[in-house]
C-alpha cells in the first residue's frame, strides 16, 4: 500500500511540473522547438502612396513571411523582386489582409512594391 502512495505523489508532482514549465512561457529551451524553426514575421500596411515601414529590412534573410495589410481605401497588392527573386501578394481590398512568404536566396538589396 505504501509503494503506490509513492507513485501517486511522483505521478502528481511530475504532472504539476510539466504543467508549470507550460505556462511559464519559457519554450525556448527546448532543443529542436517549432520556435526555433519559425520563419521569420515582418508586417507590413499598405495605403495609398505609402508602404508602412517605408523602408523594412530584415538582416536575417532566408524565407520570410510578410503579414500585409491594407489600412488605405483602395485595392493593393505587395511585390518584392531583385536577386532573382519574385513575390507577388493577392490583391486586397482596404481593410483586408494576406500572407505572403518569400525566399531571399541571396542577401542584398531589393524593391518593395
Amino acid at each position: 500500500m505504501r509503494n503506490h502512495k509513492s507513485v501517486g505523489v511522483a505521478a502528481a508532482l511530475t504532472i504539476l511540473s510539466i504543467f508549470t514549465f507550460l505556462i511559464s512561457g519559457n519554450h525556448d529551451i527546448i532543443p529542436g522547438s517549432v520556435q526555433d524553426q519559425a520563419t521569420p514575421q515582418m508586417n507590413i500596411a499598405l495605403q495609398e502612396w505609402e508602404l508602412i515601414p517605408a523602408a523594412p529590412s530584415n538582416s536575417s534573410g532566408g524565407t520570410v513571411t510578410f503579414n500585409i495589410s491594407n489600412t488605405g481605401r483602395f485595392s493593393h497588392a505587395l511585390e518584392v523582386s531583385g536577386n532573382g527573386t519574385h513575390g507577388y501578394s493577392a490583391t486586397i481590398c482596404g481593410g483586408s489582409t494576406t500572407t505572403m512568404t518569400v525566399s531571399f536566396e541571396f542577401s542584398g538589396d531589393y524593391r518593395i512594391l
